[in-house]
């Protein structure tokens, strides 16, 4: 993003434009003086006063060169690279970077991915990383945006040994499965009983699915009081 930039002033501009002309003009005055040697003395004169006029004119230029590259001031140097450490735009939104940073540096979004930390919107990613040293408008940010978490719906696995449950749910949904134990008079033992959230909902993909599995009928508390 840095440029030198060159300041040209009229001086240079006359010169450029005109020099090269007025060369033309006096070459060709040149070559009519010899030509015109054989000529009326009339037209002699016409040639001779051309090339000095042209011979005038490039002085002129010349002097008005001379002065702009000796009297008048240099051109002014660009400013120098800054050099600055990364900032953890980690967390922000595309449009809070964008704001924040504009000035420091360009900001491309190389990628979109789920996330279960992140929510929807929010960088997950950078390059270059944090606290590495970049060059102020000079330096492209690559980022990866989070699409916030996938969701998935959580598969009927009532009935089931839960060692299937668990596979099921924790090998194909990709959850997190937990377990818990209860009576039931209608279920037999092992089997699953329910889960939380229950078969059919959506939740989060690695989110944590509670499986209940039957632990059988609750057997009979005698009274021994007596």
């Amino acid at each position: 993003m840095f440029a030198t930039v060159v300041t040209i002033g009229i001086p240079e501009i006359l010169y450029f434009l005109i020099a090269p002309i007025s060369f033309i003009v006096m070459l060709v005055c040149i070559i009519r003086l010899i030509i015109a040697k054989k000529e009326k003395r009339r037209q002699m004169k016409k040639v001779k006063i051309a090339a000095v006029i042209s011979a005038i004119i490039v002085a002129i230029i010349a002097a008005m060169t001379i002065y702009a590259f000796i009297m008048l001031p240099p051109p002014t140097p660009p400013p120098p690279p800054v050099v600055e450490r990364m900032p953890n735009i980690v967390g922000l939104t595309y449009a809070e970077c964008k704001e924040n940073y504009s000035d420091k540096f360009d900001l491309v979004v190389q990628e979109k991915l789920w996330s279960f930390d992140y929510p929807e919107g929010a960088i997950i990613e950078q390059i270059p990383p944090v606290d590495s040293e970049y060059l102020v408008g000079d330096t492209t940010v690559k980022c990866m945006i989070s699409k916030g978490p996938r969701m998935v719906t959580v598969s009927n696995v009532i009935g089931l040994d839960f060692e299937d449950a668990r596979t099921i749910l924790a090998d194909s949904d990709g959850f997190t499965v937990g377990y818990v134990s209860e009576y039931s008079d209608s279920v037999p033992k092992g089997k699953v009983v329910a889960t939380d959230p229950p078969a059919g909902e959506k939740a989060a993909y690695g989110s944590a699915v509670k499986v209940t599995v039957s632990g059988g009928k609750e057997p009979d508390t005698l009274d021994d009081t007596k």
